[in-house]
Order: C-alpha cells, then structure tokens, then sequence
C-alpha cells in the first residue's frame, strides 16, 4: 500500500512536489518555500504513510523482542516516557538481536520498493534524538510551531497539526523532530511541561 500511495503521489503532484523526491535531501528552509503552498498536506499525509509503515515493519519482522525492549526501555530513565517515544527508540536506537536496528533493516529492504529519494529522508531519522524545545510560537490552523532549541541555541520550524492545536508560547516539550521535504515534524505524542516544572529526566538533556 505503501508504494502505491508513494507513486500515485508522485504523478499526480506538482512538479515542484516531484523534484523534491527526485532530488537529494536539501536544505528544509529551501524546500518550505518552494512547496508550502501547494504541496502541504500531500507531504504531511505521505509522512505518516511512511512512518506507518516503517513501524509496522518494526514489529512484524522484530515484534518477538518487544516484550524484552519494552522492560529496557521502562528500566532507562528516558525524558519522554510516551508510547511514541518507545516506538522511536525501538525501531530507530535499538540493535536487534541481529546486530542492526530495525530502521537499517527497513532501508535496506524496502530498497527495491520505496523511491530512494524517499528513503534518503527516512534514513534521516536514524540521527534524530529526544530533544527539549521551548514553544516560541504556534499557528495551529496551518500546524506550524517555531520553536527553540536551548542546547543547541537555535530556533526551529517544525509542522504537527494535532500537536500545534495543544502547545501553546512557553511551553516545553520533549520530542524528535523528523526531517522531511515541507519541515521537520514533531514525533507523535508529546512530553509537555510548564517552565520550572520540566522533570529531572527531561533535564539531563540540557546537561548532554
């Protein structure tokens, strides 16, 4: 289903749209310009076709080591505890029993499948981390948040229509932010806390 939503995607789109998959991964600010406008909530459906499916991959080819990760993953003081952010490690962080994760195992298997343009952005999220960001600004009817990143000190644009409708300026929250031709988009669930009250695992981020 995957790929055919993928290819359908790509013939019926605008050209600017297909360049974008027919072209190496570029700089986010460079591709938002060019394609917000016409292209928005075509990409916004095909990120969560694609990350869909690389979950689904996950627990089908790895899923009898699930019971072992989770009890991992629930023993690690983690600044985001959501089932999201399980999903994240597992599939992206963890090595497997076969000594790759299950992301590499993903790239090279949809290899002949998925467009590599498109797996040239999946295999992105592999350098993704949790992360704590301060909401800076939301406009939530286009699902676009501006946020700050105090670690690295630089602001971030960043797309996530649920997200966007409950974050709010001066909020905080925990999540990966997952390159992709319009922007990056937020990781599913959220950690959000009020300044001054950001837990003691969220703040070992600030000390990395």
């Amino acid at each position: 289903m995957i790929v055919k939503n993928l290819e359908k995607f790509k013939q019926s789109s605008p050209d600017s749209c297909r360049a974008i998959f027919y072209s190496p991964p570029t700089k986010i600010g460079t591709v938002l310009s060019l394609t917000r406008d016409s292209v928005e909530e075509e990409l916004y459906d095909e990120f969560d076709a694609v990350r869909r499916d690389l979950f689904d991959f996950a627990t089908q080819r790895f899923g009898g080591e699930l019971p072992d990760a989770e009890e991992e993953f629930d023993e690690r003081r983690r600044p985001r505890k959501t089932h999201a952010a399980f999903m994240d490690w597992f599939t992206l962080d963890r090595e497997s029993s076969r000594g790759e994760t299950p992301l590499e195992a993903y790239l090279r298997e949809r290899a002949d499948d998925v467009p590599s343009e498109v797996l040239d952005w999946v295999k992105q999220w592999g350098e993704t981390s949790d992360r704590l960001y301060s909401v800076r600004e939301v406009d939530a009817g286009a699902g676009e948040l501006s946020l700050a990143d105090p670690i690295a000190g630089r602001f971030q644009e960043a797309v996530d229509y649920s997200g966007a409708t409950k974050l709010e300026p001066g909020l905080m929250v925990v999540t990966r932010l997952f390159p992709w031709p319009d922007a990056p988009h937020l990781s599913g669930d959220l950690e959000v806390f009020s300044v001054g009250l950001v837990p003691v695992s969220a703040r070992d981020l600030l000390e990395e």
